[in-house]
């Protein structure tokens, strides 16, 4: 009985030993030193490199990507485009009555800055989900998980191959972006270019809304690949830029 008692107190001891250890080593190998500089000086001016998240929901907008935004971190920008975005969600609660907006993701940060030449880390883009109605109403909710967006497929016109009731919002999709083109302004930004399906652009600038969109000369990128046609259909990039 003794043996056994001493051969769990030493096992113990192991165990408890390697653990420790082991910790210091993991945290060591986990650790990443922190650059006291969270601004950038060109231009003799002092620009806030600091990543803000934006938030998970509000009135009328949710993160549809909930890996993107709890897990691998999509959901970071600059604070212009964070102040951008959430100014153009109020515009819209007086523009866009009843329509629930969607944001799949946006960039990643390192060591609580965003990186300003990093495509996945520069804070100033942002991929949203085309508003979209079901029998000309707004739907609020969506597919719970990404697994079945990748099977969604729709016409030249807008509408669901899968289901003829569903349908891209393009009305309250270019109020949306006059929003956010108007708000990027208020912060001393512009939309440098969105990505949406070219073969969808008809039918956003016939919309109501499509002719003042059109006159704010934002620019759309026009030669896609059929991927990226694809996977822009119901989805838009939108990428700001510093006014100059």
């Amino acid at each position: 009985m003794r043996k056994i008692t001493e051969f769990i107190a030493v096992w113990t001891f192991v165990l408890l030993f390697s653990f420790i250890f082991q910790g210091q080593i993991l945290s060591q190998l986990s650790y990443q030193s922190v650059d006291p500089d969270i601004y950038d000086k060109s231009d003799n001016e002092y620009v806030s490199l600091i990543a803000y998240k934006l938030p998970f929901r509000g009135e009328n907008y949710k993160f549809y990507g909930t890996l993107s935004y709890h897990i691998y971190g999509r959901a970071f920008v600059g604070c212009k485009v964070h102040n951008t975005v959430i100014e153009a969600y109020h515009l819209s609660e007086q523009t866009c009555i009843e329509t629930s907006f969607k944001i799949l993701k946006s960039s990643r940060r390192k060591n609580g800055r965003i990186i300003k030449n990093h495509s996945k880390k520069n804070g100033h883009h942002i991929i949203f989900m085309t508003p979209m109605l079901k029998k000309k109403k707004p739907i609020k909710h969506y597919y719970r998980t990404g697994i079945f967006r990748v099977f969604k497929r729709f016409d030249k016109s807008g509408n669901s191959k899968q289901n003829k009731k569903v349908e891209i919002d393009f009305e309250n999709m270019a109020k949306h972006i006059i929003n956010l083109d108007v708000s990027a302004k208020m912060y001393g930004l512009r939309i440098k270019k969105i990505i949406f399906n070219r073969f969808f652009l008809d039918e956003l600038y016939s919309c109501p809304s499509g002719q003042k969109l059109k006159e704010r000369d934002i620019y759309f990128a026009k030669f896609l690949s059929e991927k990226v046609n694809r996977k822009y259909d119901d989805l838009f990039y939108v990428e700001f830029v510093d006014i100059k």
